[in-house]
């Protein structure tokens, strides 16, 4: 009996043992379980953090990649507009893809500074860019200059600056008016016409000149303001010095009088200010690969931008009509500007000129009104490359005001109370209270190569 219990007490203690080794070893398995559970969810959560923070960067190297690329286009476009001579307002908001680009373009002279500050949600790049527009020049010294077919004013018809002539220079009388300096070359003459500064002619006849006079032969009714220099002087009263081989009874010198005197040798002519290849140039300009050739005949009526373009027919600007000009224009056939038009150079010209070249001949209407881009320096000119010296090319109508013409090869005439800055022609005719009024910066005018020109991408650079 005692055996008996002595077993089930053994018995008892060996169960208990065992029920405590399994359930200590269940414990130590659960909490390594749990440790490593710990440690897999730590891994896994750091994974997933630096995951999260990876797509977080990600996401912003791509708004950061497209604020760029949005950058990128804002220039590019105001580039296309700047070179296309079509007008950007500093500041423009430009909407691409996803996000929004801010363009500023600032200009001096030929150049152009082009800022793009491209958004992206909150991700900013701004791209700047600095281009060289080349432009070609060439000079207008004077008020008017014409070939051997000369120069004809009439009554009250004024010239406010320079003249040099090929041919002969002629006015109605005293109120025939140059303000500045008149040069005649050759064998030419000046004669019925008042002149505030000096003149020169082979003859000048009947004739005021405020400055000094020369002449090869004579000074004839010749009233001279300061020095005259003749080899004869009939009728004419100086009110300086006088240098002269042979003088008249009539003749009054208030100076001193220098005998004998080498006569002045007659002027050279001088050649056109625009070349036959920049003629070419800005044909080419209008005519270039990616420009508009409009076939046959166009009419422009109400408000239009055109150019650059080359028009295979003629061109027709209707009555009240507002043409602008954002590109050379060629027209091959004739040119009619009607009454009271505008013709005027887009703002994307900057401080460069612009210029129409016509083939065939042009008439401009009563009132029209031409002006450059609204920069000081920029001026519109209408050029007409017609071969006809003996017949007028250029009709100017009344009132009409405010372009540079260029005929080499044929006559402008212009009617009463119409204006210019400057006029270049074969031969001009000044009608009845007619004007010319030089401007000074023509002397050494710049004009827009056009959109076919070269141009020069000074940089292209991240910017603040």
């Amino acid at each position: 009996m005692q055996n008996d219990n002595e077993k089930l007490k053994t018995a008892r203690h060996f169960s208990f043992f065992i029920f405590r080794f399994t359930f200590q070893r269940g414990y130590a398995a659960l909490t390594t379980v749990l440790l490593v559970l710990g440690a897999s969810l730590a891994v896994i959560g750091g994974l997933t953090f630096f995951s999260f923070q990876e797509t977080a960067v990600n996401r912003l190297f791509v708004k950061s990649v497209d604020a760029r690329a949005i950058a990128e286009a804002g220039i590019e476009d105001a580039l296309w507009r700047v070179l296309s001579g079509m007008t950007i307002a500093s500041g423009e908001t430009l909407d691409v893809g996803k996000g929004a680009t801010v363009v500023t373009v600032s200009s001096l002279g030929n150049t152009r500074t082009i800022r793009s500050a491209g958004s992206r949600d909150s991700l900013k790049q701004a791209i700047t860019t600095f281009v060289d527009i080349p432009s070609s020049g060439t000079g207008f010294n004077f008020g008017v200059q014409v070939g051997d077919g000369g120069v004809t004013l009439g009554t009250n018809a004024a010239i406010s600056g320079g003249v040099f002539s090929n041919g002969d220079i002629t006015g109605a009388g005293a109120s025939s008016a140059i303000t500045g300096d008149a040069y005649a070359a050759w064998t030419s003459s000046i004669a019925d016409v008042a002149i505030s500064g000096n003149a020169q002619a082979n003859l000048i006849d009947n004739v005021t000149v405020g400055g000094y006079a020369s002449s090869t032969t004579k000074l004839d009714d010749v009233v001279v303001g300061r020095d005259a220099h003749a080899d004869e002087l009939d009728d004419t009263t100086v009110n300086q010095d006088a240098y002269y081989n042979v003088i008249d009874a009539t003749s009054i010198v208030l100076g001193s009088g220098i005998t004998p005197a080498a006569a002045p040798a007659n002027l050279a002519p001088l050649a056109m200010p625009i070349s036959s290849a920049m003629l070419e140039d800005w044909k080419a300009d209008a005519s270039c690969g990616g420009c508009t050739v409009i076939s046959g005949d166009y009419t422009v009526s109400g408000l239009q931008n055109l150019g650059p373009a080359k028009i295979t027919g003629n061109l027709t600007v209707s009555n009240n009509a507002h043409l602008i000009v954002s590109g050379t224009l060629w027209v091959v056939g004739d040119v009619d500007f009607g009454a009271n038009c505008n013709i005027s150079l887009s703002a994307g010209y900057g401080s460069t000129s612009g210029v129409i070249v016509v083939s065939g001949t042009v008439s401009v209407g009563n009132n029209c009104v031409f002006s450059g881009s609204g920069n000081p320096g920029s001026f519109l000119m209408i050029l007409d490359e017609k071969d006809a010296p003996a017949a007028t090319v250029i009709t100017v109508g009344n009132g009409a005001s405010g372009a540079v013409y260029y005929v080499a090869n044929g006559r402008i005439i212009f009617n009463n109370n119409s204006s210019a800055h400057a006029v270049t022609a074969y031969g001009l005719d000044l009608n009845n209270n007619t004007a010319v009024a030089y401007e000074s910066g023509l002397a050494s005018v710049l004009f827009s190569s056009g959109p076919s020109g070269s141009y020069d991408i000074l940089y292209w650079k991240e910017t603040e």
